[in-house]
């Protein structure tokens, strides 16, 4: 029996969604951290869930179901001059859009902003987000649900897209849900907070299905990770731009 077909066997598909649940219910390290979704954090758990979640993406990826690099979508040379050209002109848009955006409704943010609070900023948006999401979903999960269903594809009319595309991308916009056991931990409506956030998962969704599609035709996770980067940078840049010194300066 072939490595293909091990890994699009029925109970490799149960595998993957147990590991879907688990990863959203009980290793939901992205919630644990204070973010804009949700402002309650437990960063030390939400560290140990990122270290332990990867330490086990790693080993399944290699012992279980035989990835490498490639498989992973880790690699440049799948992805052409024009599509790299794409993603800046995607990217400048990011960041004209985000300038006309801070123009006319500056973020807000409570507390002091000192510069060793941007510099931790900085150091987990730039990095959570564009490296350890994107492997996940888009490299890990994309992967391992392609081969659960044989790279099958969604033909609803209106859509076409790979259902690891679709499947990953809704996970990716759940995985912005707080887990149920720190909302309860915190005794916060729980009914409420999620209601309050289905406009951001549904939007996170939808970047999600685009993510897994960009990865489907290049092979690599690269450009939505880049992509992921200037996103993420813009909530950086605004806190930098509040700094004391930086205002004494434009003042």
């Amino acid at each position: 029996m072939t490595a293909q077909e091990t890994r699009s066997m029925p109970s490799s598909r149960v595998i993957l969604l147990c590991e879907a649940l688990l990863i959203l219910v009980f290793f939901n390290a992205s919630s644990f951290f204070s973010t804009t979704t949700y402002a309650r954090a437990l960063t030390p758990i939400g560290a140990l869930l990122t270290l332990s979640l990867t330490a086990r993406t790693a080993a399944a990826s290699r012992l279980l179901w035989g990835y490498g690099k490639a498989e992973l979508g880790l690699q440049a040379r799948s992805v052409s001059r024009r599509l790299w050209l794409a993603v800046a002109v995607v990217v400048f848009i990011i960041y004209l859009a985000g300038a006309l955006s801070e123009s006319s409704s500056p973020t807000t943010f409570k507390g002091e902003i000192t510069p060793q609070r941007v510099a931790v900023t900085a150091a987990f948006t730039l990095t959570f987000g564009p490296l350890f999401e994107e492997l996940l979903f888009r490299g890990y999960l994309f992967r391992r649900i392609y081969d659960a269903t044989n790279g099958g594809a969604l033909d609803l009319r209106f859509l076409k897209r790979s259902f690891a595309s679709v499947f990953s991308g809704v996970l990716f916009g759940l995985w912005h849900l707080p887990a149920p056991i720190l909302v309860l931990y915190f005794h916060d409506p729980i009914a409420e907070i999620y209601a309050g956030l289905a406009g951001f998962v549904a939007v996170a969704s939808i970047v999600g299905v685009i993510g897994g599609e960009v990865r489907r035709r290049t092979r690599s996770i690269l450009p939505g990770a880049v992509i992921h980067l200037c996103v993420n940078s813009l909530y950086v840049l605004a806190m930098a731009s509040r700094l004391p010194q930086l205002t004494a300066v434009f003042s």
